[in-house]
């Protein structure tokens, strides 16, 4: 709020009696009536951060029976009076910055009977034994931790009997031999999320060896995140010993720096048989070139003689790369690993069956002169920033089942020059979305190119290309509902457009949208049905549509109607 109250008196929400959320932070608040929330019955979250109030005068929550969440210095909190504690054990949330000055957070939370979720600002630089001693009897399910930590004793979170999420991100000091020891009291435990992103960078510890990874594999967590951490190395049996690999739903391994040793990773993410959603995007760049490549045999080897539960990933010569998943998988993200490797034919992903979204975003070999195989069950795929100006035409001819295909700034214009039978959306019959954003077209599509699309494309995102006009003939398609040319280089839409665009917006029965902002649009003798259309048509536009008038700039909003001289 940043107001300057200072003080809070009895009457201030006398006339705000249906108030259910009040946000008093860094309103220099120095005292508090303590009458001043009497008439608040509604009320169900408070905030007081950031306010020089010192001490609690009186028991002002003892009105607020409706009061859940709370924000609130702790020192300020740990003053309430002890024989009114009664007035907090309805929250099931709390917010906390600065303290506890002893290091042990304070007795009050000993009453908080419904307490689920706690979010400490923590001051400081240890998590002693002692810390969370007021939580042994709360049913506190989430802890989140920040601060500037360096240690945490090794039974500290003995008292936390339920807890099942525990985040402590962004601490640079912790170190990692020193940390995950603590975690030991949750053995044998079901938790939903164990965050532990973005720490122990200052020490300088990047190998999670197999005694110190037990730590957490001896827990049954559904989500596992240590993005962040600089992680060089995870020892090659650490995994496979995880007591509880069929918990895990939810891996993110992202921002760390794998060296090239690290290419059984892959292998073993086909361990977790239940997990749902793995990202391992951002690592180091040498990762991929160094997943292990056999010598190139006369003959190719196949996958029909090899165990395949045993061997995930499996190099049959210098040109095929086949990597198998776990069945459960919904969502990869392998952006942003980068790869030299060049002699490539194939890859081939195995074990696919129901994923909803692959991102390879930035993720390209030295060009798209390949086949990627066992896209079949694949319904979202975002190859954007691949570098397709070298382009197999049958690049995608597995990704039967897609529906969104997002392939931004990839050099399309260059590889498609020699599609000439438009081969390479041939067969994807489902897709409902493309985005070939900023991929340098200017020249129309050729009549065939989107021909396996007619009937189910409904969003096509074409901007930031260099089209002039509308680069495909739209009485082709049955469904498409939206068309984005935005910053293309467009002066006006011409009468054959225009009819066509009137043509979809009644065959699809639904709203029919064009987005032309950024196009350098004129109004002159050749664009005056144009901009006569833009006032009459049902065909929705951008919010605001900028049209060149001589040397001044007329706006067109489409809920305003004014008449428009052209230079004629």
């Amino acid at each position: 709020m940043k107001n300057n109250l200072n003080g809070l008196g009895k009457a201030i929400f006398t006339k705000y009696t249906q108030l259910i959320y009040i946000d008093m932070s860094s309103c220099n608040i120095s005292a508090i009536d303590k009458s001043a929330f009497e008439k608040l019955t509604h009320l169900t979250e408070l905030n007081l951060f950031d306010n020089p109030m010192k001490t609690f005068q009186g028991n002002i929550f003892a009105p607020l029976d409706e009061l859940k969440v709370l924000h609130i210095s702790h020192d300020l909190l740990s003053t309430y009076p002890r024989d009114s504690w009664s007035d907090v054990s309805n929250l099931t949330k709390v917010f906390t910055y600065g303290g506890p000055s002893n290091g042990s957070f304070a007795e009050i939370f000993s009453v908080m009977q419904n307490l689920k979720f706690f979010n400490s600002d923590y001051k400081h630089n240890m998590l002693h034994n002692c810390t969370f001693s007021a939580f042994k009897s709360t049913p506190l399910e989430y802890l989140s931790i920040v601060g500037r930590l360096w240690a945490i004793a090794i039974h500290a979170f003995s008292p936390l009997r339920v807890l099942s999420s525990l985040i402590i991100p962004n601490q640079d000091y912790l170190i990692l031999s020193n940390t995950l020891p603590a975690l030991h009291v949750f053995e044998n435990r079901q938790m939903d999320e164990l965050d532990l992103s973005n720490n122990f960078r200052h020490y300088g510890e990047y190998v999670i060896t197999t005694d110190l990874l037990a730590f957490i594999g001896n827990i049954c967590v559904r989500k596992i995140s240590l993005t962040g951490n600089g992680i060089r190395l995870i020892d090659a049996a650490a995994l496979q010993k995880m007591k509880y690999k069929h918990c895990l739903e939810n891996l993110n391994l992202n921002n760390n720096d794998f060296d090239y040793h690290q290419a059984w990773l892959i292998v073993d993410f086909n361990l977790f048989t239940n997990l749902r959603r793995i990202d391992f995007s951002s690592i180091n760049g040498r990762f991929t070139n160094n997943i292990p490549i056999q010598k190139r045999y006369s003959k190719r080897c196949t996958l029909d003689h090899l165990d395949k539960s045993l061997v995930p990933i499996q190099t049959c010569n210098m040109e095929d790369i086949v990597i198998r998943f776990p069945s459960s998988l919904e969502f990869i993200n392998a952006s942003l690993i980068h790869s030299h490797t060049s002699s490539i034919n194939s890859i081939t992903f195995k074990g696919i069956k129901t994923l909803k979204m692959f991102d390879l975003t930035y993720s390209s070999f030295y060009d798209c002169n390949y086949y990627f195989h066992g896209l079949q069950n694949v319904r979202v795929l975002n190859m954007s920033h691949f570098k397709c100006s070298v382009l197999n035409p049958e690049f995608l001819r597995s990704g039967l089942n897609l529906e969104q295909l997002i392939m931004q700034s990839s050099s399309l214009s260059i590889g498609l020059k020699d599609d000439h039978h438009s081969i390479f959306l041939h067969g994807l019959k489902r897709l409902q979305y493309i985005d070939f954003s900023r991929n340098a077209f200017e020249d129309r599509f050729r009549i065939s190119t989107f021909k396996s699309q007619l009937d189910s494309l409904q969003s096509l995102i074409l901007e930031g290309n260099l089209f002039t006009s509308i680069p495909l003939n739209l009485n082709y398609f049955n469904r498409l509902s939206l068309l984005n040319l935005r910053n293309n280089k467009m002066a006006y839409l011409t009468t054959q457009e225009i009819d066509a665009l009137e043509v979809l917006f009644e065959k699809s029965n639904r709203t029919m949208t064009v987005l032309l902002e950024g196009n350098p649009l004129v109004c002159s003798f050749a664009s005056l049905d144009f901009v006569e259309w833009l006032f009459t048509t049902k065909v929705k536009f951008d919010t605001m549509v900028v049209i060149r008038v001589s040397k001044t700039m007329a706006i067109l909003h489409q809920q305003m109607q004014f008449t428009i001289t052209c230079e004629l």
